[in-house]
C-alpha cells in the first residue's frame, strides 16, 4: 500500500468517527486538536486529556504520529471567530488556523496593532502564556484583485443567432464564464465555472462572487461558440461565491450540467464533507482555472479568514472579508480569470471536489470550501 493510500484511509476513518458524534455543538470531538500530513506521515494532535485509546482504535495504524496540546481545534476556531468583530479595529487582514502548531496566525498592517491585540486578549482573560503559545503575528496587506486589461469585449449581436438556438451547451467545471455590465459604455470580466449546481427549482453554475458582483449578464464560452443569459443569481460575499441560473427564455439555448472537468479526462466523483475538509492540512490540491489548469498546491491552513480588495474594470474598489477559506502554498501560477474554478483532491480514481478558487495573494492562494458555498447559496452539486 502506498503512503498516499494509507493517509487517505486514515483520513476517512477519522471523518467517519466524527460523523458519529451526536448532539454535538461542533463537528469535532472535544479532545481533537488537528491533523496534518508531513513527510508522507499522518500526524494527529490531541488535547493533553484526550482519550488516546479511542483514536488508536479508530485509526488502527501504528504509523500514526501523536502530538499533544492544551487547546482543542474547536476552541481554536472559537477564539479566532471571536476576533471577527474586531478585524477592522485592529487592522487584521487575515486570520489563519495553523493546524500543525495549534496557533492562530494574524496578519496586520502595522506593528502597533500587534500590541493592541495582545492587550485586548488580556482584557478577555487570555494569559500571556496562552497568547505566546497560540498566537503568531506578521505584517501584510489585503489581497488585491484587478480585472485584467485584456478581457475581451462581447457583442450581443454576435452571440444571439439562429444557429445558436438549437445548441446544447455544457457547463463544464473549469470552463470560462464571461460577464458584461449594462452601463452606457459596457465593461467586461471573466472567471471560471466552479461546478454545476441546482436549487429546488433551477439548474446553473457556481463561480466567484467578486467577478459576478460587477456584471449583470453572463456568457458561456465553449469551443463551439458563446451564448448569452440574463440570469438570476444568488450570492454570498463572505464565501466569495455566486450561483448563476440557466435562462433558456433569453436566447433559446439549452444548458446541460456536468461533473467533467473542462479539457481533461477527469470527472468529479465525490463532494467533500466538513469532516473531509478538517483532515486535509499538508495534502496536495489541484486547481482548474480556465487560463491556468491543473495547478497544484499544498494546504497550509484548513481555515483562514482574509480581506480582499477587488478593483473592477470601471475602477470601482470593493473591499470585503472572505471567511473560512482553505489557504494554499505553491499554486503561484494561478491568476486573473481563474477565480471560481474547481479545486479537487485526487487519489486514484477519486476526484473529490473541495471548493472553488477565490484569490491569489502575494504568498498564498485561497479556496472557498464547497460545504460553505452550498449551504450559503442553498444549492447542491449536480451533473
Amino acid at each position: 500500500m502506498t503512503n498516499e493510500k494509507r493517509i487517505d484511509i486514515l483520513s476517512d476513518r477519522l471523518s467517519e468517527d466524527f460523523s458519529k458524534i451526536v448532539n454535538r455543538p461542533t463537528m469535532y470531538r472535544s479532545d481533537f486538536a488537528g491533523v496534518y500530513v508531513e513527510d508522507d506521515k499522518f500526524n494527529i494532535i490531541l488535547t493533553s486529556d484526550a482519550d488516546r485509546d479511542h483514536y488508536k482504535q479508530v485509526l488502527n495504524d501504528d504509523s500514526v504520529i501523536y502530538h499533544y496540546t492544551d487547546i482543542s481545534y474547536s476552541s481554536l476556531i472559537e477564539t479566532r471567530n471571536m476576533l471577527r468583530d474586531f478585524y477592522d479595529i485592529f487592522n487584521i487582514v487575515a486570520a489563519a488556523i495553523i493546524d500543525r502548531s495549534s496557533t492562530i496566525e494574524l496578519t496586520v498592517t502595522n506593528n502597533e496593532s500587534i500590541t493592541d491585540i495582545k492587550n485586548f486578549l488580556k482584557s478577555r482573560n487570555y494569559t500571556d502564556s496562552f497568547i505566546n503559545n497560540h498566537f503568531s503575528f506578521k505584517l501584510g496587506e489585503a489581497v488585491n484583485i484587478t480585472v485584467p486589461e485584456d478581457t475581451p469585449e462581447i457583442d450581443d449581436s454576435d452571440l444571439i443567432t439562429t444557429s445558436n438556438t438549437s445548441t446544447n451547451y455544457i457547463a463544464y467545471p473549469g470552463l470560462e464564464v464571461q460577464g458584461k455590465n449594462t452601463y452606457t459604455s459596457p465593461k467586461y470580466a471573466a472567471a471560471t465555472v466552479g461546478f454545476s449546481a441546482k436549487t429546488s427549482t433551477t439548474k446553473g453554475i457556481v463561480t466567484a462572487w467578486h467577478y459576478a458582483t460587477h456584471v449583470s449578464k453572463h456568457y458561456w464560452a465553449p469551443p463551439s461558440g458563446n451564448f448569452a443569459t440574463n440570469a438570476d443569481t444568488i450570492s454570498s460575499p463572505i464565501y466569495d461565491s455566486t450561483f448563476i441560473a440557466f435562462n433558456s427564455s433569453y436566447d433559446g439555448t439549452t444548458s446541460t450540467v456536468s461533473k467533467v472537468i473542462y479539457n481533461t479526462s477527469k470527472t468529479i466523483t465525490n463532494v467533500a464533507t466538513s469532516s473531509t475538509l478538517s483532515s486535509i492540512s499538508g495534502k496536495t490540491l489541484h486547481h482548474y482555472g480556465h487560463i491556468h489548469s491543473n495547478v497544484t498546491g499544498t494546504v497550509d491552513s484548513t481555515s483562514t479568514d482574509y480581506t480582499m480588495t477587488y478593483t473592477s474594470y470601471s475602477g470601482t474598489k470593493t473591499t470585503f472579508k472572505v471567511k473560512d477559506t482553505i489557504r494554499i502554498k505553491g499554486a503561484t501560477s494561478l491568476g486573473s480569470g481563474d477565480s471560481g474554478g474547481p479545486v479537487t483532491y485526487e487519489s486514484g480514481s477519486k476526484i473529490i471536489l473541495i471548493g472553488t478558487i477565490s484569490a491569489q495573494g502575494s504568498t498564498y492562494q485561497y479556496i472557498n470550501k464547497v460545504t460553505n458555498i452550498t449551504s450559503a447559496l442553498g444549492v447542491t452539486v449536480t451533473g
